[in-house]
């Protein structure tokens, strides 16, 4: 690994490897262990280690949660956003709304090479569709929320439905203060579905 970024480093015309070594330190990444034995994993954080050597001004990073574990992700979003609080400019492509939430300002969709959105997080995040998953006490609170309620019900089981529906949580939660509920689930949406609740149609088409 530390032989891999000194490569980088006379590619770049580069002395120092203390942004490399930095990150790497921050992934917990063994650096003394030969590439070839490390996991794809290690590889990935490796790489990501690499892309920081020369302290870009502008990252462009394709999937960078790829083949990461949730506490290197975590660790990933840190080093993101360290470096984003930095004045750094950074381009992320991902098909994990989740991921462009947490990293991004703006986010831009991308249909057959055409822009169709770009918009800002919070825009975004309020006029997509929110899932939730509901356990009320009783089927009879589950029924009286189906006929007084005005929200899509996607699917019922007995007490518990899902229920989809556009804008502010807010006004969601009130209607639901009126019931007696057990649990409430988010069930997180996909770029996919998000694309087809703002636009129609199939982000892949």
């Amino acid at each position: 690994g530390i032989a891999f970024f000194r490569f980088l480093a006379r590619m770049r015309g580069q002395k120092s490897l203390e942004s490399a070594i930095k990150t790497a330190e921050h992934f917990e990444l063994d650096t003394s262990k030969k590439i070839e034995r490390m996991s794809p994993e290690e590889k990935r954080e490796l790489a990501i280690c690499g892309v920081l050597l020369h302290d870009p001004q502008v990252l462009l990073l394709d999937e960078p949660d790829l083949d990461l574990g949730a506490n290197a992700q975590v660790r990933l979003m840190e080093r993101i956003l360290e470096e984003k609080s930095r004045g750094k400019t950074i381009l992320i492509c991902t098909e994990k709304l989740s991921t462009a939430e947490r990293m991004c300002d703006r986010i831009g969709i991308l249909k057959k090479g055409n822009l169709v959105n770009l918009d800002e997080v919070s825009a975004i995040r309020t006029a997509c569709r929110k899932v939730f998953c509901i356990s009320f006490q009783n089927e009879q609170e589950a029924i009286r929320f189906v006929r007084q309620e005005n929200f899509e019900v996607l699917s019922k089981n007995g007490a518990q439905l899902s229920v989809a529906f556009s804008g502010k949580v807010q006004t969601f939660l009130e209607a639901l203060s009126g019931y007696q509920v057990l649990t409430l689930e988010n069930i997180p949406q996909t770029l996919d579905e998000t694309f087809s609740c703002l636009y129609g149609g199939d982000f892949h088409d």
